[in-house]
């Protein structure tokens, strides 16, 4: 029986991933089977149920391996025209056909590589938590400096009730999203593995400093929706957030099948 692994690449545009199947081959080496290019319009999956479907839990038999590039078997189609721009390099069509890797090169031990898999998961979404504060908490600097200075119906922006409640409503998201980041990080550092947690605050996080961007739009204006300001840049930027590394459903169930699993026991 041949020994399969994968390899993992992201469909940024679908916010979906996609497992490809490899294999030993007689020279002990890693041959990847073709990888279609993916894009918004199509969308592949290949998960490990798929490829090995007689064996029970596929996952056991995953693997990792490490290769250099650039690589003639790999294919960067073209750059992806994205709504974020604060990944450096972008997001690419990528096409991976017959890549060979030689087997020494595998990271760790055989059908590891879904537990390695998983140990980078919480601080993953952590990370993701913390890159967002600052730019939320400028975009909340320049709204309250800019409604002492404004007027509508004869009185000051900041006076009127609805733009307080804004600027209040973002103090509290702001302040929260930091004290879910320090309990998650604080877990962390107990050894746990805190992936409950990191759910949680990549959930909350990524939805509360979102609306704060959005509301700082909404305080500015017209001129929220300008390049005068950082504003708009982090507007754009933070809609992702509620994507990548997982998006804000999946999040949600796996948050709840946590809970589920936790009243079973009880």
């Amino acid at each position: 029986m041949a020994l399969y692994t994968t390899i993992h690449l992201h469909n940024v545009a679908a916010g979906r991933d996609a497992d490809y199947a490899a294999w030993f081959d007689g020279a002990h080496r890693a041959a990847l089977a073709q990888l279609r290019g993916f894009s918004s319009a199509e969308r592949y999956e290949v998960t490990p149920q798929q490829m090995m479907p007689d064996i029970p839990q596929p996952w056991r038999f995953l693997s990792v391996y490490d290769f250099d590039l650039p690589d003639p078997a790999i294919r960067i189609e073209r750059i992806l025209d994205t709504i974020d721009s604060s990944m450096p390099g972008g997001h690419a069509v990528v096409t991976i056909d017959n890549l060979r890797v030689p087997a020494d090169q595998m990271l760790g031990m055989s059908g590891e590589g879904f537990k390695y898999a998983q140990v980078r998961l919480s601080p993953a979404r952590l990370s993701h938590c913390m890159r967002w504060p600052g730019a939320c908490r400028r975009a909340h600097e320049i709204a309250p400096d800019s409604a002492p200075r404004r007027q509508a119906f004869g009185r000051l922006l900041v006076d009127h009730e609805g733009v307080g409640f804004m600027l209040a409503d973002n103090e509290i998201d702001l302040t929260m999203s930091r004290l879910a980041i320090w309990r998650t990080a604080w877990l962390l550092d107990q050894g746990q593995s805190a992936r409950h947690e990191s759910s949680v605050a990549k959930v909350f996080c990524s939805e509360a400093q979102f609306r704060v961007a959005d509301r700082c739009v909404q305080i500015l204006g017209g001129r929220g929706l300008t390049a005068d300001t950082v504003v708009e840049q982090v507007f754009r930027e933070i809609r992702a957030f509620r994507i990548y590394d997982g998006p804000s459903e999946v999040h949600r169930w796996a948050i709840a099948r946590s809970m589920l699993r936790k009243a079973r026991l009880t």
